[in-house]
């Protein structure tokens, strides 16, 4: 055999082989429209109130020694988060244009939000560490309201990050006693 045979004779072979006449033709596969759903009895849509309190646990106050979070200074503590983070997006604009004298509040907010997302932890779990974060976290977050005040005439979301601070020191200071 030549070379010339063998190389035509497997191009022509390729050829065929590839060829969509040769192939087995393709499925299409439909896809499967989702059933509907029936819509709930009303004995399902609501549940027996055995159910609801979790088979008669209640309300899982003490529940296994669980004791219940303080709503009240989660609360707090999440709008000064979300506050903190508004206002400390604010100081990297005005940094990033040159503005130095947002240095000191945004250390402040910086060190605040961090020390206020370890206590809404703590809080949400009870720990018994909650106490000792919460005097970190009054500490800083009173920092962080003298911070934002120097700026709060000028900036509404220093002056929002001062009054949401103001509010969390209260719910500390509540829980330290």
């Amino acid at each position: 055999m030549r070379r010339r045979d063998f190389i035509v004779g497997n191009s022509a072979l390729l050829t065929a082989c590839n060829s969509d006449d040769i192939a087995a033709p393709r499925r299409v596969v439909k896809p499967v429209e989702p059933k509907p759903r029936p819509k709930p009895t009303p004995a399902e849509e609501d549940p027996p109130k055995a159910k609801e309190d979790h088979a008669g646990h209640g309300d899982h106050a003490n529940h296994a020694g669980h004791v219940a979070a303080d709503e009240d200074l989660l609360a707090a503590a999440r709008i000064c988060i979300e506050k903190g983070q508004l206002c400390q997006a604010h100081c990297h604009v005005l940094l990033g244009q040159g503005d130095t004298s947002m240095v000191e509040c945004t250390k402040a907010v910086t060190d605040m939000i961090a020390v206020t997302q370890a206590l809404s932890a703590l809080a949400a779990a009870a720990s018994p560490s909650l106490r000792a974060q919460a005097g970190v976290a009054r500490e800083v977050c009173s920092r962080c309201q003298e911070a934002c005040e120097v700026h709060a005439a000028k900036h509404p979301t220093c002056r929002n990050c001062a009054a949401a601070c103001g509010d969390a020191l209260a719910s500390y200071t509540r829980l330290l006693g």
